[in-house]
């Protein structure tokens, strides 16, 4: 196997290992629901969920609010977990809430293991389609897989992580068209974007990133890229919006117009969920202890401070990639400014800007490595501190359920995380700190340790087969960076 392989299965690995028994978020829980009754009776949106979620359509059902891309993706899954769940129940006789936590527990680890290892893959392909070494690429995805709050989302399983696969797919793809012009290529690039659209509608933002890179690098070539992308992107636009009017009846109304609508608080703004104040959601994504990008990301700051040192001597084309996505960081920022939670709420960090933060913050990793030789030694101290702080951060995220701080009220989740830790270590669960955390999550967030309260006799198995995953993930990483090789970076796509 070669280098990229192991890491791909390192982090397929890796994500079964942060598995906290669940989708570590409703929303995904919600989305799964979705999938299942596309081939089932049941309900969109069962009775537990709503009294405070889903829109009503014209018939009077209760419908979720969300797009339907991860509903898509999910659905393979969920026919797999559900006819595995059949089938041991003719063994093992479950009741339906047992059935359902084990369908849940299943959909999870085959999502996370799946989108993690396609995130990883599509790194690497595109980091060595902008012009790095396989050691650069490798170094780049590294960073991303251990470096940045992608560790997060891989236990969290919020759409960010199939949305980051497809925006480095789409990237790929565009790159490698610029090599060798084939339709194709373009028509994968659209694929990959148009599905991301119909995850999440503002990643129209996506898109533009790269095909402004194409129009930037190709110039009057470009035209070709577009006319045969245009079609393929358009579908799912069309996609989106015979969605809408199958739930809603309207092909201009969006669920947040509905949401408005239906479910408007007392005294909230008339936009809501949007209307609030600009420069609080704003600055509260760019430097508020609570959710800051520099603070949850540090590795972008890294990446920053790389770009502009090596600025002239860095290829064009990385430095067009590097500014479109800083823009689009500012972009995902001000659109989110005024929503009624900025930042995602129960996120480590800001989860609407997480994917461009973290593309950026991948960055670094190339680039020490690209121009290491050159740096002074303070900056290779400063850079190495940076790392290891940042694989801190990242480390602390997974530790506990991600709504913990929230639900205390913190004022820095990363400072109230390490506190919280500290705890725990001590055994010191009597402590008033824990007031507001629910007993099942004052213990580690990985499956076996969930396992101690309902499940006590399988925990010493789940256990042991969690340490073996651990230490191949482990070895798995060791032996990517062990076999890549040292090779000239290729040359980056002329421009025009």
């Amino acid at each position: 196997m070669t280098g990229g392989k192991w890491l791909v299965l390192a982090a397929a690995i890796a994500a079964l290992v942060l598995n906290d028994g669940d989708f570590g978020n409703l929303d995904t829980a919600r989305r799964l629901a979705v999938a299942h009754s596309w081939w089932t009776n049941t309900p969109e949106v069962d009775a537990a969920n709503a009294a405070g979620f889903g829109v009503y359509d014209a018939q009077g059902k209760l419908r979720a609010w969300y797009g339907f891309g991860q509903s898509a993706a999910l659905l393979p899954i969920d026919l797999v977990c559900s006819t595995v769940v059949a089938a041991t129940a003719t063994r093992y006789p479950l009741d339906d809430a047992a059935r359902t936590k084990f369908r849940v527990l299943l959909a999870s680890l085959i999502l996370a293991s799946f989108t993690s290892a396609a995130a990883v893959a599509a790194a690497l392909a595109a980091l060595s389609a902008l012009g790095f070494s396989p050691r650069e690429a490798l170094a780049g995805t590294l960073t991303l897989l251990f470096g940045t709050t992608f560790f997060h989302y891989m236990q969290n399983s919020q759409e960010n992580n199939l949305l980051l696969a497809l925006f480095l797919t789409s990237l790929w793809c565009a790159l490698r068209w610029l090599d060798c012009r084939r339709d194709g290529w373009a028509v994968a690039a659209a694929l990959a974007s148009g599905a991301s659209l119909v995850t999440r509608l503002p990643c129209l933002l996506d898109a533009a990133v790269v095909a402004a890179l194409i129009l930037l690098t190709a110039r009057r070539a470009s035209l070709r890229f577009f006319k045969v992308a245009g079609p393929a992107y358009l579908a799912f636009i069309a996609a989106d919006r015979w969605y809408q009017w199958e739930r809603f009846g309207s092909v201009w109304t969006t669920y947040m117009g509905l949401q408005n609508l239906q479910r408007h608080p007392p005294g909230a703004p008339a936009a809501f969920p949007f209307g609030y104040p600009f420069w609080h959601g704003f600055w509260g994504a760019i430097v508020s202890p609570q959710k800051s990008i520099f603070l949850y990301d540090p590795l972008l700051a890294a990446s920053l401070a790389l770009l502009i040192w090596q600025w002239r001597s860095i290829p064009l084309l990385i430095k067009r990639y590097a500014t479109l996505l800083a823009m689009a960081v500012l972009v995902y920022a001000s659109f989110y400014a005024t929503y009624v939670t900025f930042a995602g709420d129960a996120a480590w960090g800001d989860r609407f800007t997480a994917t461009t933060v973290e593309l950026i913050a991948m960055l670094s990793g190339p680039l020490a490595v690209r121009y290491w030789r050159q740096f002074p030694f303070a900056a290779k101290a400063a850079l190495v501190a940076i790392a290891c702080l940042s694989f801190l951060e990242q480390i602390l995220s997974t530790a506990l359920p991600v709504a913990a701080e929230i639900l205390q009220g913190a004022s820095s989740a990363i400072a109230q995380r390490a506190a919280n830790i500290a705890l725990l270590l001590r055994g010191d669960t009597r402590n008033p700190t824990w007031g507001a955390i629910p007993p099942p999550w004052r213990t580690w967030n990985y499956l076996p340790f969930h396992l101690r309260e309902n499940y006590a006799a399988l925990m010493p198995a789940a256990f042991v087969v969690w340490t073996l995953l651990l230490a191949s993930a482990a070895a798995a990483v060791t032996r990517a960076i062990r076999s890549v090789g040292s090779r000239s970076p290729r040359q980056a796509p002329p421009a025009g």
